[in-house]
């Protein structure tokens, strides 16, 4: 079907979950005390600034203006991340993890679209979806689970 504006609506709905991603874990890592996991944290903040930068690539390509900030579920998300990180780190994890299999759920919904051109397909399917799932199993690692 490839409807251009579906095209786009659903790559800005991702980048903005992006976006999110990179806000809350800035804010988390600013809280956390233990060096080892703020290291962790860093590295899925740079992770979410990759993916982020591959969709407003594709979005660009589309010839479209890529969303600049996180919508209203961003910023519901990130007060609940924010909360649990103000009781613990292993809470805010717990938070973050949440977060990232809701991030998971969301580009493999966006797999199945058939507005989604099949190259975005690709570049979500081969480099932002396996480390959205690098991602669950790094903080596991760090929660000890």
């Amino acid at each position: 079907m490839n409807d251009p504006e579906a095209c786009i609506h659903a790559c800005n709905k991702l980048l903005r979950g992006e976006l999110t991603a990179i806000e809350t874990y800035m804010h988390v890592i600013g809280n956390c005390d233990e060096q080892v996991v703020v290291h962790t944290l860093d590295r899925i903040r740079g992770d979410h600034e990759q993916n982020a930068n591959i969709l407003r690539f594709q979005l660009s390509a589309l010839g479209a203006v890529p969303d600049a900030g996180s919508d209203i579920w961003g910023a519901v998300k990130q007060t609940m991340e924010n909360a649990a990180a103000l009781l613990s780190d292993v809470s805010a994890i717990t938070a973050l993890i949440s977060s990232e299999r809701t991030r998971i759920r969301e580009y493999e919904n966006a797999l199945l679209n058939p507005d989604l051109k099949e190259e975005i397909k690709v570049r979500l399917r081969d480099e932002n979806l396996p480390r959205l799932r690098d991602h669950v199993v790094s903080l596991e690692v760090v929660t000890g689970r």
